[in-house]
């Protein structure tokens, strides 16, 4: 709705009150959207290290990460994400 300010305070109550996969991932799209790659970078590391290994909401964390770096033009990085076949 483009009302990124509350955005960004409601995201930073929510990590403060429950760090998890979840409120690092958004935290990673605001930065994103802010121009912030490095920090959404960051942040999704955070997301995908607080998820349990293998479960789905982590390996979705590991696709947006890969995309994060993809779009940063650090394709190493995302190559070693997600290993090509």
């Amino acid at each position: 709705m483009g009302n990124y300010d509350t955005a960004v305070d409601k995201a930073d109550k929510m990590v403060s009150i429950r760090p998890d996969l979840r409120s690092y991932s958004r935290i990673s799209y605001l930065r994103e959207i802010h121009g912030d790659n490095t920090g959404a970078i960051d942040a999704m590391k955070l997301a995908v290290d607080a998820g349990a290994a293998g479960d789905e909401a982590t390996e979705w964390a590991r696709i947006q990460l890969a995309k994060l770096y993809e779009h940063t033009g650090q394709l190493k990085y995302a190559k070693w994400i997600i290993p090509l076949r």
